[in-house]
């Protein structure tokens, strides 16, 4: 595994990697500059590389994203996607699921909270 840049690293990488690790670095920094409560959390998470998710996706100790996803956004819609992922690890929806609640519709549940969020911070810019 090389690292890249602190906590943004490439386990597989793809072509694409190089380009890919500058957009989620300048998409780091804007959330730095203008939204300092998402910054902390996207500081505090692991950036891998996957080819097994199609945009981006967490397990509560790391974000993992697909370069081609990454390339395919602009500069906000991507700090809007990371935050999107640290505010599932910041409300616990990896733990709070349980065994008996279907995933599909926790995830819907969840995501449903997360961009009202969003919204209200004025970040939302999802694809």
């Amino acid at each position: 595994m090389t690292q890249s840049a602190r906590n943004v690293s490439v386990t597989s990488a793809s072509k694409d990697s190089p380009a890919a690790l500058l957009r989620l670095q300048q998409a780091r920094t804007y959330l730095m500059s203008n939204y300092a409560f998402f910054s902390v959390l996207a500081l505090s998470l692991k950036f891998e590389e996957s080819s097994e998710t199609e945009s981006m996706a967490t397990d509560g100790k790391s974000i993992y994203w697909n370069s081609a996803f990454v390339l395919s956004l602009s500069a906000k819609q991507l700090a809007s996607v990371i935050a999107h992922e640290c505010l599932h690890v910041a409300f616990l929806h990896h733990l709070r699921r349980g065994i008996l609640r279907d995933p599909y519709w926790w995830n819907v549940a969840c995501d449903y909270a997360i961009n009202y969020t969003l919204i209200e911070s004025g970040l939302y810019d999802l694809p």
